[in-house]
C-alpha cells in the first residue's frame, strides 16, 4: 500500500490501481499494488518488484531489475522498516505500507505522475487515508472525487497497514512542526547578535542608547539619579565649563584588578579589556562578539 500526504490535495492519501484485466460488464474493483513472490526472492524485494512493474510499467526483466534495486537501496538508505504488517506473521502473502517520500523524490504526487499503464494495472485512484479503516468488512472506498469504488474481491486494506501509515505521518509531521519552532525561537537571537556584530561598538553603543533603561518601567520610573554613586563624585553644577569631572580611579581600579584576578583563578579566559562608563552593556557585548573579553565598569 503506498501511501503519503499530497499537497495537490492538502491531505494523507493512498494509491490503488484497478487491474487491466476482467469480465466486461462488471465493476471494476481497486486493490493495493501487489506481486508474486517467487521462492528465491526476498518479500521486500517482491515488494519493491511490484512497484517497479504495476507503478512504473516497465517490461523488461533487465529494467525491472535495475529499478527493484534503486527502490531496495533507498529504502535502506533510509533505514525504512519493510515489515510484514499482515494479522498472521506466517501467512504467505506479506503487506506492506510504502512511504513514497522515501522512494520519490516528489512524494505520493510524483509517483503518481510517475504511472505508466501496463498489463497489470491500467488506471489509478487517490483515496484520502482518513476515510479508510482498513477493517474486515470495508469493501468500498471513495477517491478524492467522491466516486465509490469496489476493493478487488473484496478483500479490504488491512487495519495494521493503516494504522501503521497514519501513525508514520503523525510521527512526520510532529518532528516537523518541532523543528519549525526550534528554528523559530533561536532566530531573534542569532539576528540580533548578527546585526549587533555588523554594527560594531561604537554602533551598538548608539543603537542601544536608544533603548529604555533595562530596570523598565519607561521614562518615568527611571532609578533617581539624585545622589552620586560610590566611588566618583558629583558633577559640579555648571556643567564640564564650571569644573572637570574627577573620579576616585585608583580604589576602582585596584577593585577590578583584584576581580581580574578572580576571574583568572576561575577560568583561563580573563577580561582583557575594560569598559568604562558602561551603563547599557552595548559597548561591552558588541566587543565579547568580537570575540573578546571584557569588563564593565560604572
Amino acid at each position: 500500500m503506498l501511501f503519503g500526504y499530497s499537497r495537490q490535495h492538502a491531505q494523507a492519501v493512498i494509491i490503488l490501481g484497478v487491474g487491466a484485466y476482467g469480465t466486461a460488464g462488471m465493476a471494476q474493483a481497486f486493490s493495493a499494488f501487489s506481486e508474486l513472490r517467487e521462492d528465491t526472492a526476498a518479500s521486500a524485494t517482491t515488494a519493491m518488484c511490484g512497484l517497479a512493474e504495476e507503478l512504473l510499467g516497465l517490461k523488461d526483466s533487465l529494467d525491472v531489475h535495475q529499478a527493484t534495486q534503486v527502490l531496495v537501496a533507498r529504502a535502506h538508505a533510509a533505514t525504512y522498516p519493510l515489515v510484514h504488517l499482515g494479522r498472521d506473521p506466517a501467512a504467505p502473502h506479506r503487506a506492506f505500507a510504502v512511504h513514497a517520500d522515501v522512494f520519490f523524490a516528489d512524494g505520493i504526487n510524483g509517483a503518481v505522475a510517475r504511472f505508466q499503464p501496463n498489463a497489470e494495472i491500467c488506471a489509478l485512484i487517490v483515496v484520502p487515508l482518513e476515510g479508510v479503516t482498513g477493517e474486515a468488512g470495508e469493501v468500498e472506498v471513495v477517491d478524492v472525487l467522491g466516486h465509490h469504488h469496489c476493493l478487488c474481491g473484496d478483500r479490504h486494506l488491512g487495519a495494521p497497514r493503516v494504522q501503521w501509515a497514519r501513525a508514520m505521518l503523525a510521527e512526520i509531521h510532529r518532528r516537523r512542526r518541532a523543528r519549525r519552532s526550534a528554528i523559530a525561537a533561536a532566530a531573534p537571537t542569532v539576528a540580533q547578535a548578527s546585526h549587533s556584530a555588523t554594527l560594531g561598538p561604537l554602533g551598538a553603543l548608539r543603537q542601544a542608547a536608544r533603548r529604555p533603561p533595562r530596570w523598565g518601567g519607561g521614562p518615568w520610573r527611571q532609578r533617581p539619579r539624585c545622589r552620586p554613586r560610590s566611588g566618583r563624585r558629583a558633577r559640579p553644577a555648571g556643567g564640564r565649563a564650571g569644573g572637570a569631572l574627577k573620579l576616585h580611579l585608583p580604589a576602582a581600579l585596584a577593585r577590578s584588578t583584584r576581580f581580574a584576578a578572580c576571574a583568572a583563578a576561575a577560568s583561563p579566559r580573563r577580561p582583557t579589556i575594560l569598559v568604562g562608563f558602561e551603563f547599557t552593556g552595548a559597548m561591552r557585548l558588541a566587543l565579547e562578539l568580537a570575540g573578546r573579553r571584557a569588563l564593565s565598569v560604572d
